[in-house]
């Protein structure tokens, strides 16, 4: 579920809430539809690959939740434990997750607005927060196109 959540974006809530019948093919491609918990608007998105690769085996009845949880603290507990056995200092909870698909969904080179529409937030303030997540990512940029220009430099000053 933590993983599935990485790939969606989706809150421990709506992974809780979301059932099989939430899910339909269309086309060639898998898609989403719930009813956000925290904000109770609908959202519907694409399920990628990774996020088709977490999914459990189906379940029979299209009513049944995709995924069994235990209470919330166990699940963080479990998490809390990972993140030991990794030798990961950072601290990590399931919404980390959330946080993690916007940020690869930035690095990725989806926009702003893009991203807020995937999370469901009703503000794009809400989604500026993963902005300075990218920060290092646009300082190597700005560094790369200096790099390019000085090859260019210098070559000239050799002919």
């Amino acid at each position: 579920a933590f993983l599935f959540s990485c790939f969606t974006g989706l809150r421990l809530g709506d992974i809780r809430n979301i059932r099989w019948r939430d899910i339909q093919k269309v086309g060639d491609d898998y898609r989403f539809s719930i009813i956000m918990q925290k904000t109770q608007d609908t959202i519907t998105n694409k399920l990628n690959d990774d996020a088709l690769r977490w999914l459990p085996v189906r379940k029979r009845r299209p009513d049944q939740p995709i995924f069994d949880l235990p209470v919330t603290a166990t699940i963080e507990k479990t998490i809390a434990q990972w993140v030991h056995n990794a030798h990961i200092t950072k601290h990590v909870t399931f919404h980390t997750a959330r946080h993690s698909y916007a940020t690869m969904a930035l690095m990725a080179g989806a926009d702003l607005y893009t991203i807020s529409k995937l999370l469901g937030h009703r503000n794009i303030k809400t989604t500026t927060i993963y902005a300075t997540v990218v920060d290092a990512e646009r300082d190597k940029a700005t560094d790369n196109i200096s790099r390019v220009y000085q090859k260019r430099y210098e070559a000239r000053q050799r002919t």
